[in-house]
Formats: C-alpha cells, structure tokens, sequence
C-alpha cells in the first residue's frame, strides 16, 4: 500500500506542476519523469492480487504517454534548436 501511494505521488508531481510548460499536465521534464515512471510499473510482478492496482495505473500511465509522444518529441526538437 505504501508503494502505491509513493508511485501516485510520483505521477501527481510529474503531471500536475503548472511551472512545467509548455504542456499544461507537466512539460517534458514531466514527461519524461512519466517515462521512468512507466518503466518501473512494468517491471512489477503479473500474477499477484497486490498488484491488480498497479496493473491497472500502468495502463492509464501508457495511454497518457501515448497521446503526447508527438508533442513531445516537438518540444525536444525544439529545444536542441534553441
């Protein structure tokens, strides 16, 4: 229960800082922080009751990563320009 709690805090500060722009949900450092983020759900056991919840925030993780990839990637571009 502690773990969950620490990975939503994680994704709450990864998504929801209005100094990170220009996306409005936490800018590309959020991004990427949802990223890694991303990566230690998936590396979560499968077959477990204690890790229904967290199964199911990693497809909620992936899906949000997914929309913004292209955004993303613009703003990168747009940096390494600048």
């Amino acid at each position: 229960m502690q773990v969950e709690m620490q990975i939503r805090l994680a994704i709450r500060d990864a998504v929801n800082r209005t100094s990170r722009k220009p996306f409005d949900w936490g800018g590309l450092v959020g991004y990427r922080q949802l990223e890694a983020i991303a990566q230690a759900l998936h590396t979560t056991p499968g077959a477990q009751a204690e890790t229904a919840y967290l199964h199911q925030l990693t497809s909620q993780v992936d899906r949000a990563l997914e929309r913004n990839r292209v955004l993303a990637q613009d703003v990168a571009a747009a940096q390494v320009q600048l």
